[in-house]
């Protein structure tokens, strides 16, 4: 891992929201692959990079 160690209190204090804002992802989508019928959407463009960092996290399981 490159620069500093990750901050362990700040993660746990982000935690919850995190856990929030992806339940309420998972609750939109409701089973579907993207966010608004069969094609790629603006909001699946937004939301993609924030899952994509979350995903390449040890805490990617929130």
């Amino acid at each position: 891992m490159r620069g500093p160690a990750p901050d362990e209190h700040a993660i746990a204090a982000a935690a919850p929201m995190a856990r929030a804002v992806t339940s309420h992802f998972a609750s939109q989508l409701d089973g579907q692959r993207l966010c608004v019928g069969e094609a790629v959407s603006l909001a699946d463009v937004l939301r993609a990079p924030q899952l994509s960092f979350l995903s390449a996290t040890p805490d990617r399981d929130l």
